[in-house]
């Protein structure tokens, strides 16, 4: 392990889609249904996908993303009504 990081093994990296860029992963990553990051593989020296972000700096489109979730949020606060006795 180099860096705490988990390091990709041949039979993780054969099941994994491969992407020439950084840039084509994220962009797959962007419309994904839950938080994916992209990293270079040691192996196959290509991209990958992979949802394990904890500690690590998220793409900026996620940041974004999360920024614009709190802050619909915050625009649009629930209200309790109260009902009259």
């Amino acid at each position: 392990m180099r860096g705490g990081l988990r390091k990709t093994t041949s039979r993780i990296c054969n099941r994994k889609k491969r992407f020439a860029s950084r840039g084509a992963a994220e962009a797959v990553a962007a419309d994904a249904h839950v938080t994916l990051r992209a990293y270079k593989c040691e192996l196959c020296r290509q991209f990958h996908l992979t949802s394990k972000t904890k500690g690590m700096k998220l793409p900026e489109f996620e940041l974004i993303k999360r920024r614009e979730a709190k802050l619909a949020k915050k625009a649009d606060p629930k209200v309790l009504e109260r009902k009259a006795p």
